[in-house]
């Protein structure tokens, strides 16, 4: 069964240690890296979860997207795909006409990071799957500038709104296959900052795209794994188990199958 987030008073919270607001937000003051040479931003988000909710409250979504210090108070990330969660949701609040509360949740429990890379089905939450997982509830805060939930254990806690229209160019930034574009550039949405919260001595996670194996491929090929092999059972297809490739960035599968 689903189990509903034990919320926490802020109080009781270690991500709300520490807080920013205003003209205190710099996100440059974080330990934000340079993943690679010739990187034209530092990518504060790329092992964080994304978590963003429709207007009408009944989907929250939480996903792992880039996105890179553009100032102090500003960032730029990859929120609008259509087929991706975040951008169905986002899609929502672009049709209103209003920019979407967000908040990065960095250094969350296990199974909220690897939630968040799997695939579900849309309109289905990642907290219930993640609470279905330990079969226990998982302690949750109110962030302090939206309605959002976020672990009450995070390291670091970013929160802001995605514009509904204002892009902001990005690049160029070197890609999981190992290859640096040197005049890529793409339109990225622009993601205003309203507060940030940390624990004292807070650790900031991060995941550097580059040639295979890294941290990366190996979080796509485990839950690529589970999502291809599930999908198959369900068509049918006489699967016992499989593997996404770690050298083929999770895109290529061995597979066992039944020979009767």
């Amino acid at each position: 069964p689903v189990h509903p987030p034990k919320i926490l008073d802020p109080k009781d919270a270690p991500c709300k240690e520490n807080k920013w607001t205003g003209d205190d937000i710099d996100l440059m003051k974080l330990p934000v890296p340079l993943q690679h040479a010739g990187d034209a931003e530092r990518m504060l988000q790329s092992a964080g979860v994304n978590t963003c909710q429709t207007p009408d409250g009944k989907w929250t979504s939480w996903s792992i997207n880039r996105s890179a210090v553009h100032d102090k108070n500003t960032m730029k990330g990859y929120w609008i795909a259509p087929n991706q969660h975040n951008g169905m949701v986002w899609a929502q609040w672009a049709e209103k006409g209003e920019d979407m509360p967000f908040a990065i949740a960095f250094g969350v429990p296990p199974v909220c990071a690897w939630q968040s890379a799997s695939r579900i089905p849309d309109n289905v939450s990642e907290y219930d799957v993640a609470s279905q997982m330990l079969n226990a509830p998982i302690e949750m805060v109110k962030c302090e500038t939206n309605d959002l939930l976020v672990p009450a254990t995070s390291e670091i806690v970013v929160e802001g709104v995605v514009s509904a229209s204002e892009m902001l160019m990005e690049g160029p930034y070197g890609e999981h296959a190992g290859y640096h574009f040197e005049h890529k550039y793409a339109p990225k949405q622009r993601q205003d900052i309203t507060c940030v919260t940390f624990r004292n001595n807070a650790i900031l996670p991060t995941a550097v795209p580059a040639v295979t194996p890294n941290s990366t491929v190996i979080g796509i090929a485990v839950c690529n794994s589970g999502d291809v092999v599930l999908a198959l059972k369900k068509e049918g297809f006489p699967v016992i188990d499989g593997l996404a490739t770690i050298e083929s960035s999770g895109s290529w599968f061995v597979l066992r199958v039944k020979n009767d």
